[in-house]
């Protein structure tokens, strides 16, 4: 991967969550669903992590950076894992 395609990454996240997120993707690992490690209150607020994520999914995509999802058991979310295509 290269620096300018880090530098993209970081710079579609929005807030902490998300660039944490972005930090993870950039390793080039796969990287389970962030909603599905919510804890605590944030488990309260799952729908808008959900919508916080997708548009950062949108951001990436629109910046030029594929993202793979690979569906989890039974093509759920809640184990599914994302990852950069370089």
């Amino acid at each position: 991967m290269s620096e300018n395609q880090k530098k993209t990454i970081l710079s579609a996240a929005r807030g902490r969550w998300q660039y944490q997120i972005a930090q993870s993707l950039i390793t080039g690992r796969p990287v389970r669903s962030p909603v599905s490690t919510l804890a605590g209150k944030a488990k309260n607020y799952e729908l808008h992590y959900k919508s916080s994520f997708r548009s950062f999914l949108v951001r990436l995509q629109a910046a030029g950076i594929h993202i793979e999802r690979t569906p989890g058991i039974r093509g759920g979310e809640y184990t599914a894992t994302y990852r950069v295509i370089a």
